[in-house]
């Protein structure tokens, strides 16, 4: 696999779109980004948040389950 430069991969991840269609946030970070450790840190933190959108979405189903009195049935 070739390796890429600090500026071919701020491209890439500017094109990207994560699983769910979304593009990463922090647009503006990765384009001062200067190294290939800041732009590995700006990946990380779009997986952290992913993740933390998945834990409000399973929170909201939950919450939904107990609205409509299904916590306790089995």
């Amino acid at each position: 696999m070739k390796t890429l430069t600090v500026a071919e991969i701020k491209h890439k991840v500017l094109e990207w779109e994560d699983f769910y269609g979304q593009d990463i946030v922090q647009t503006d970070l990765i384009k001062k980004a200067k190294s290939k450790k800041v732009i590995k840190e700006i990946i990380n933190n779009h997986i952290r948040w992913l993740q933390d959108q998945n834990i409000d979405a399973i929170k909201h189903a939950e919450q939904f389950i107990e609205e409509l009195g299904l916590k306790y049935i089995l």
